[in-house]
């Protein structure tokens, strides 16, 4: 069993590791190189896949051409052989990779010069001369072998003229120099197929400029596909239309005059590359799962009849391999092994599917997701199918089978499949989904994606169907609040749901709807009100999840009729818990009646509601906070409390009631403590401060009494607590009657 660690990208570098078999191929090649005597050199390509194996079989080649070449079976005397590496990706997006060939095979000639003979170190001299000459851009006038030499453009006709020869003349010294060398020079050029296309072009025609001299091979390694399509505007815009006409490619024809032969990287048997695969895959990581949850024979079934498509070379292996190594141990035991990886497959290879999935469960299983449970209508079989034919939209020819077999297989009610094929094994009969922890539990499936990072939340098609939809108030309140729990980049869930449906609302809205989320936003649990859900706005200054709400709640109320807002308001306040909303409510209304004793100025024309009306809002609340204050004192903790007694009192200013139960807290220090700390545990916005009893206590008094209790308990509390006290002690008067 392999190591529990990442398993590196990288190709072999042991000689005596071979997974796939390909030193006998290795073998082969390179006894083929040895006996080579090109007398116009010689190009041998090795052709493969992206993540084939390519620079590995490279690897296993040089090695039997240098310190392995004892083990080869070689019949006569040969010459010694001079390696030269170049990998042009490591120069990728330089002004000139060709000057960059010359110039790190010049470095290696000079770092390397014990290795070489005298005779060899000349001739090797001369063809870097000779490359310095070579230029990036060609000229019609400076043509040679493909290229143009350096300052050609500079010179008068007949000094370009004499360049021109002794360039030819330097080039039939070469020739002559390299006939006569002991040596072979083998030139072995890696990651061709990671350049870009104009990089790709620029390295050929330098190859195609000293291919021809002797005694020199090039060994190249490419995906021959992305080397030919790059090669194919090497014709120019002609030959590309003529392509299109016949059928032929320019840039077969022009490889076919460079490289002389091609090895394919040897083919892995499907047996060899799966065993590879599990080796690889099933390690350690999985070793303390429950062996229910890592079925063999889903996993084979998954497979045989889609992953091969995704599955099929090392690379791909390895890189799923150390994608599960960090993303399975947040989700151990909770998940479905085979589930998870092939839903991380789908990820690695379809990311767009993977969102639309992870964004959409209603599409894929029961829907309990945030427009499930808001909404008071489910999709349409005719819809479903729809959304699922748009999926297969994003797949590629060669891959729809595989993607289409592994959703319903995911899925059983994917409609992407014919009906009628039900090809799920006996297994699942004996075995319900939530015990396998099978994504098509919804419970289970939000836990498949708890690693993922969301760029968005919500679609805007999602939002408006929610607020078009919204069936029942309390779930609507309790989703909110298990919103406000799931952090996101920029706030809690809960506010990026409030900031994205801002902008739906509108004459378009169902009035019923429109009602049901005013209401349902004042019944919203206290623990929404989190002073740490805070968004930084374009002005940079941080507002929390009560601006927003309120903002919702502002402009919903706009939308209704005035005969509307009335009675949904007067509903709102009477069933809801959200007392610092329903405080805050009244303070903009009166505002904007223009009512100075609440800091009110210009009356707005467009006021939510007029002073008649707002005194009947206003009837419901007092009672309401008079019967929740005096029945629970632990409300005293909620969130933005100073606000809440300030609008009472100031609407009830001879009414005793919160006056005789916040003597009946200050009588307990106990009770005071717990206050003081649920308020400042539960991070609440604006928790309760030394002025939040006035005009009942004042700031002054409430602050002697909480000092006189710490210095009374501080031993016997909690440090928890004693901090919590103390940071009461620290806060200080507000400024605005919302703040």
């Amino acid at each position: 069993m392999r190591p529990f660690n990442y398993v590196r990208d990288n190709p072999v570098d042991d000689f005596e590791v071979d997974f796939f078999g390909y030193k006998k191929v290795a073998e082969e090649v390179a006894k083929s190189i040895i006996q080579l005597n090109p007398k116009d050199g010689y190009v041998l390509a090795i052709n493969g896949k992206w993540g084939s194996g390519k620079s590995s079989f490279i690897f296993y080649i040089e090695r039997y051409l240098t310190d392995k070449r004892e083990e080869l079976d070689l019949t006569a005397e040969t010459s010694d052989i001079i390696i030269f590496k170049f990998d042009p990706w490591l120069f990728s997006g330089h002004q000139d990779i060709v000057s960059q060939f010359f110039i790190q095979l010049r470095a290696q000639c000079t770092i390397e010069e014990n290795r070489f003979s005298e005779k060899a170190k000349q001739v090797l001299q001369k063809i870097f001369r000779y490359g310095s000459h070579l230029r990036k851009v060609p000229t019609l006038e400076g043509q040679i072998a493909g290229w143009t030499f350096a300052g050609l453009d500079s010179l008068l006709e007949s000094q370009m003229q004499k360049a021109v020869t002794s360039i030819f003349e330097l080039r039939d010294e070469i020739t002559k120099d390299l006939k006569a060398l002991d040596e072979k020079i083998v030139v072995i050029i890696d990651d061709i197929d990671r350049l870009t296309s104009e990089e790709i072009r620029e390295l050929f025609r330098a190859i195609k400029a000293i291919a021809d001299f002797p005694n020199i091979i090039y060994l190249l390694a490419y995906d021959e596909d992305i080397v030919i399509r790059a090669l194919d505007y090497e014709f120019g815009s002609s030959s590309r239309r003529n392509s299109e006409i016949d059928g032929s490619r320019s840039g077969i024809k022009y490889l076919e005059k460079i490289v002389h032969f091609t090895v394919p990287v040897p083919a892995i048997g499907d047996y060899q590359f799966k065993k590879y695969m599990e080796e690889i895959i099933f390690d350690e990581k999985f070793q303390s799962t429950k062996p229910i949850l890592n079925e063999y024979a889903i996993w084979t079934d998954y497979y045989t009849n889609g992953l091969k498509n995704f599955l099929s070379t090392p690379r791909s292996v390895i890189r799923l391999h150390n994608a599960l190594l960090l993303l399975y141990p947040s989700v151990e035991n909770e998940v479905n092994i085979i589930d998870f990886i092939v839903l991380e497959v789908i990820r690695q290879n379809y990311p767009e599917i993977y969102n639309r999935i992870k964004n959409n469960p209603r599409f894929f299983i029961e829907d309990r997701s945030t427009v499930g449970l808001l909404s008071s209508s489910h999709e349409s079989s005719d819809v479903i199918e729809g959304f699922h034919r748009n999926l297969m939209g994003k797949v590629s020819a060669q891959d729809q089978t595989a993607i289409s077999y592994i959703l319903f297989r995911l899925f059983p009610a994917y409609s992407g499949r014919s009906q009628g094929s039900d090809f799920r094994p006996s297994y699942f009969s004996s075995h319900s989904p939530q015990k396998l922890n099978m994504c098509t539990s919804y419970d289970t499936f939000l836990k498949y994606f708890r690693f993922q990072v969301e760029s968005d939340l919500f679609s805007n098609s999602e939002l408006a169907y929610i607020i078009n939809n919204i069936s029942d108030v309390d779930k609507f309140a309790d989703h909110i609040a298990l919103l406000s729990k799931n952090p996101s980049r920029r706030g809690s869930k809960a506010i990026i749901f409030f900031d994205g449906i801002l902008p739906l609302i509108d004459e378009s809205i169902p009035k019923d709807s429109l009602k049901k989320l005013i209401v349902g936003c004042f019944k919203i649990d206290k623990s929404v009100l989190n002073k740490s859900d805070t968004f930084l706005t374009r002005s940079l200054f941080p507002e929390n999840i009560a601006d927003y709400i309120k903002r919702v709640l502002y402009k919903s109320l706009q939308v209704l009729s005035r005969e509307t807002r009335l009675a949904t308001l007067k509903k709102a306040f009477r069933d809801g818990t959200a007392f610092s909303l329903m405080a805050d409510m009244i303070i903009i209304i009166r505002q904007q009646n223009g009512d100075s004793d609440w800091e009110g100025g210009a009356i707005y024309p467009d006021a939510i509601l007029n002073l008649d009306e707002l005194e009947e809002v206003e009837v419901v609340y007092s009672e309401h906070v008079k019967n929740a204050f005096s029945g629970d004192l632990m409300n005293f903790a909620s969130p933005n409390v100073g606000t809440v007694i300030f609008v009472w009192n100031k609407l009830n200013p001879t009414d005793c009631v919160l006056k005789d139960a916040i003597e009946k807290i200050w009588q307990n220090d106990n009770l005071i403590v717990e206050i003081i700390c649920s308020s400042r545990f539960n991070n609440y916005i604006n928790p309760i401060a030394s002025y939040s009893l006035e005009p009942f206590k004042t700031e002054d008094e409430f602050r002697e009494k909480v000092d006189g209790i710490l210095k009374e308990k501080e031993k016997e509390l909690h440090e928890d607590k004693v901090e919590a006290l103390n940071d009461f002690l620290r806060s200080t008067k507000r400024i605005t009657l919302m703040g």
